[in-house]
């Protein structure tokens, strides 16, 4: 049920970090499932996913699955979409998905607290076509559910994030 990468990877920040090949075998079972083309390999590839689900590490992957065990109304769907808005970023009535680390160490200074903290940079560039990518999937796991209201988070962001 997997999808291999053969050959050289271009855009790494797509590949998610499983690096086996789960993040590619999400995106292609998502096509198929979206497409309608090929259920029996798409079925196979939810089965594969569904069975890794617990071993996923990077938020790129987790939100890909959610969407992607949505669309085949996967028993774990609950599961992946619960794992997925764990790790959303919430500010100001805005949610969104990123692979930047979004915390500092604790340290004696600041009582051992952890802190949200943006790196100065960042409010000077858009966001990584990565986090809008995320944010998006994020929002169609939601309307797929017929919850629009969580979702409004992810849609005012992506509004204010078009890159």
């Amino acid at each position: 049920g997997s999808f291999n990468e053969p050959g050289r990877v271009i855009h790494k920040d797509m590949q998610g970090a499983a690096g086996a090949g789960l993040a590619l075998t999400v995106y292609v079972a998502t096509a198929l499932l979206e497409a309608g083309l090929e259920a029996d390999a798409a079925a196979k590839a939810v089965r594969y996913i569904e069975g890794r689900l617990d071993s996923i590490e990077d938020v790129y992957t987790t939100v890909l699955a959610a969407y992607c065990l949505t669309l085949a109304n996967s028993p774990r769907s609950d599961e992946a979409v619960d794992r997925m808005s764990e790790l959303g970023v919430r500010e100001n009535g805005l949610t969104h998905w990123t692979k930047l680390p979004t915390t500092t160490t604790s340290s004696p200074v600041d009582g051992g607290k952890l802190e949200m903290q943006e790196p100065a940079w960042r409010r000077y560039q858009h966001q990584p076509s990565t986090d809008v990518e995320m944010t998006g999937y994020a929002l169609l796991v939601h309307v797929a559910r017929g919850e629009i209201g969580d979702g409004l988070g992810a849609a005012r962001w992506l509004a204010q994030n078009r890159n």
